[in-house]
Formats: structure tokens, sequence, C-alpha cells
């Protein structure tokens, strides 16, 4: 799969791997995940789930949400994506 790069950053699609530094970095944070789903930090298993939704999600669709890492130091920063809704509501 593709990758994307910029002076600063390095994107990639999520992979099995990135679970423990996702959980690690992100979805124990829980003002991070305020605004991201559930809308709390979940537990390791609860994450797995996610995780998994995000790998299936580009298998089916061919796109989806990215993990972002520092390229100076490697560590995974955040996520970002496009994910496809079966029901959108308009607004």
């Amino acid at each position: 799969m593709a990758e994307l790069e910029t002076s600063r950053l390095r994107l990639r699609p999520f992979q099995l791997t990135d679970l423990a530094d996702y959980h690690r970095q992100i979805a124990s944070d829980a003002e991070a995940m305020r605004t991201l789903l559930p809308g709390k930090a979940p537990s390791l298993e609860e994450a797995k789930l996610f995780f998994n939704s995000f790998v299936e999600h580009w298998e089916r669709h061919k796109f989806g949400l990215w993990v972002i890492f520092d390229k100076q130091g490697g560590d995974l920063t955040g996520q970002c994506g496009l994910r496809f809704l079966k029901n959108p509501q308009e607004y």
C-alpha cells in the first residue's frame, strides 16, 4: 500500500503491528479519544476491535484511516483519513 510523506511526517495505512503503539499513544489518551469513536479511552481489547475495523476497511474499500508517524523520532503521533459511511446524515 502507498505511503505519503511530508518534510516532517510519514503516513501509511494502519497495520496490525501498530496496535500497541496506537493504544499507548492515542487510544489511552482520554482527551484525544473525546473526539474519536468510541468517545472515551477504550481498553486494549476494545481498541483492538476498532483497530481491526481500520484494517478491514482498507481491504474492503481501498481507502481509509492513515496512521501518522513523526519522521524524526519515528513515533506514532496521530491518525487521519476517510471512512465509508453506509447511511450518512446530511447537515
